[in-house]
């Protein structure tokens, strides 16, 4: 009788069996679990335990994860601190017997222009490149006449987007140059819709996979070409275990596999700057102008209003980074917002449910009349969202504009939808948030306006700066592609956008300065997290830790309460370190490790 340690998928736990025959690592059996027969994969063969008595593996499947796959699982339960068995989790077996990818109808590639062909030509000169283009400068077409040439010599290709939201339109792309070899991945698929992809997949039927960070751990044979596009984006960092961050497992799976991969980005993050090969593309496609005005402000008032109306010959988009009517109620007298019961954060407030609803845990309650803390009648919003937005153009009948943020897009039906509705001209603004900024092609918007952008600035991130400058010339750039067109910013910080609308290279060399010495690409930082529903013992947890850390070689930068304290009743504390490689962060993170919180390597979440 030989024994197996198997991990069960799914969970975060592993236990020994037994099994007459021998079992290659990687493979998935059924084995039992308490009353329940549950998938496991092959860890190790081990020795016989001597504390307790097996149980026997129920049946072997024709489903593996091959030895490449094994070792990327491996990786990422060392590096990130989680357990094998919730690395493995991540990754959907292979089938045996899957058939390799061949290319049997003809497919079409890109016309490119000089500028872009050079692009494509220096994509070449390095296995991880980055492919800085402005908005509009046509980066997609250079990567999708890579990947033709990748799916030329049967071997399959794989594009990783930041979010779902960005899938129809690619996905409608690619289609047009490669056809039906081109398939869809991520977590708003049905059972149904994943089975019959898996299916195709496996009868080697699909050349091309375009995902979310899911993607990634698909059992693509032969694989030749990896692109992460809108690479900065920070979606492709997990927020739970394993806090894995997908750009930059793709990258390791590329050097694993010994195959190109293509970082693309018009405003990409300094660590990719710094670190990789940068193939530039300068200008735009199609040469338009764009005006910029500055405005100062904190709601969409009469004088954009005046302007969306003036555009509603054209196509206008209103960025603003709240869902919702409003972030918060504030009562007058006591200065005091209404919190979530369970979180230590502001509710929203929600007009259509009648409801304030708090955007961690979804706790929601009626719209109160009174202050609780005081009981006087005296409480007013602040911090307009994308709702009331909405609410304020619903009695002008020559605008019809949508909502587009996760309130309304909750399926990937009603995201397909609204983009349809708005490439065909029947839909002439869109109201939304981030999402409207993820590389989104809208041909005919000649307006922009962005809201609330100073807040996005002022946050406790050393990362703040980056990403509201990136969030800035994104929104911009959706604008302008094919007509002139006007981007009208709320802000109280003029000078800063102004400085560097026109040049995103120029603010990375200054940001450069302002890293150096202290953060990522040229530090490692990591947080350990403790969390309880006793606020002392999740404080009694770090305090013990802090004194560990304090007896070796690594810089605590803070620690204490997370500034949002409480999540869905469970208090929250965190340590900051700062170390001089990753290597000597790992290092200390596995000399005080106990058990008693969890790890965020590389972390870019400081709330």
């Amino acid at each position: 009788m030989n024994y197996y340690l198997i991990a069960i998928i799914n969970s975060n736990q592993s236990f020994i069996y037994s099994f007459a025959g021998y079992l290659p690592v990687g493979l998935v059996v059924k084995v039992p679990l308490r009353s329940v027969i549950k998938d496991g994969i092959v860890i190790s063969q081990t020795k016989k335990p001597t504390a307790y008595k097996t149980k026997d593996i129920l049946s072997v499947t024709e489903y593996y994860i091959d030895k490449k796959e094994f070792q990327i699982a491996q990786f990422i339960a060392s590096y990130y601190f989680c357990d094998l068995p919730q690395s493995l989790s991540i990754f959907v077996p292979c089938k045996g017997g899957a058939k390799e990818f061949k290319l049997q109808n003809k497919i079409n590639k890109p016309m490119l222009t000089k500028a872009q062909v050079r692009a494509l030509k220096g994509l070449k000169h390095s296995p991880i490149s980055l492919l800085f283009g402005v908005t509009g400068s046509g980066k997609t077409e250079v990567y999708i006449s890579y990947i033709y040439e990748i799916l030329m010599q049967n071997k399959t290709a794989l594009v990783l987007m930041p979010e779902i939201s960005l899938t129809p339109q690619i996905e409608k792309r690619l289609q047009n140059f490669f056809g039906d070899i081109v398939g869809v991945w991520h977590s708003k698929l049905t059972k149904a819709q994943k089975r019959k992809f898996l299916q195709k997949l496996n009868e080697g039927k699909i050349g091309l996979v375009v995902g979310a960070r899911s993607a990634l751990f698909l059992p693509l044979q032969n694989l030749g070409l990896i692109v992460v596009d809108e690479e900065h984006d920070d979606s492709y960092k997990s927020s739970q275990k394993p806090r894995y961050h997908a750009r930059d497992m793709a990258i390791y799976k590329a050097n694993l596999l010994k195959i190109p991969i293509v970082l693309a980005s018009a405003t990409p993050s300094l660590s990719s700057y710094v670190k990789f090969h940068t193939v530039k593309l300068s200008s735009s496609y199609i040469q338009t102008q764009k005006s910029y005005q500055f405005i100062k402000g904190d709601e969409f008032d009469e004088y954009l209003l005046h302007k969306l109306l003036a555009n509603k010959e054209n196509q206008s988009i209103i960025f603003i980074p709240t869902r919702g009517n409003f972030k918060y109620l504030k009562c007058t007298s006591c200065g005091k917002f209404i919190k979530c019961p369970f979180c230590s954060v502001g509710m929203s407030l929600h007009r259509k449910k009648n409801a304030m609803v708090c955007h961690y845990c979804h706790f929601t309650q009626p719209i109160p009349q009174r202050c609780p803390n005081c009981q006087e009648l005296s409480l007013i919003s602040k911090r307009m969202g994308t709702a009331e937005v909405m609410r304020r153009l619903e009695p002008y009948r020559q605008i019809n504009a949508k909502q587009f943020d996760t309130d309304t897009i909750s399926t990937n039906k009603k995201l397909k939808a609204l983009l349809e509705s708005f490439e065909s001209g029947e839909t002439n603004v869109l109201v939304g948030t981030q999402m409207l900024s993820k590389g989104h092609d809208y041909p005919n918007v000649t307006l922009s306006i962005i809201l609330g952008i100073d807040f996005l600035l002022s946050q406790a991130d050393y990362r703040a700066r980056e990403k509201t400058m990136g969030l800035f010339l994104q929104i911009a750039g959706r604008c302008g592609r094919n007509k002139n067109a006007t981007v009208i910013t709320q802000t109280a910080n003029k000078d800063f956008f102004l400085r560097y609308k026109d040049d995103y290279e120029a603010f990375l060399q200054d940001e450069i300065e302002f890293r150096k010495q202290l953060y990522p690409p040229f530090k490692t930082l990591a947080k350990l997290l403790f969390s309880d529903k006793d606020a002392k013992k999740a404080e009694d947890r770090m305090e013990a830790v802090v004194e560990k850390l304090q007896k070796v070689d690594v810089e605590i930068v803070g620690y204490g309460a997370n500034l949002i304290e409480k999540i869905a009743n469970r208090y929250r504390y965190n340590i900051l370190l700062r170390a001089d490689s990753k290597q000597q962060m790992l290092n200390v993170i596995a000399m005080v490790q106990d058990g008693g919180f969890e790890v965020d390597m590389d972390c870019i979440h400081f709330d």
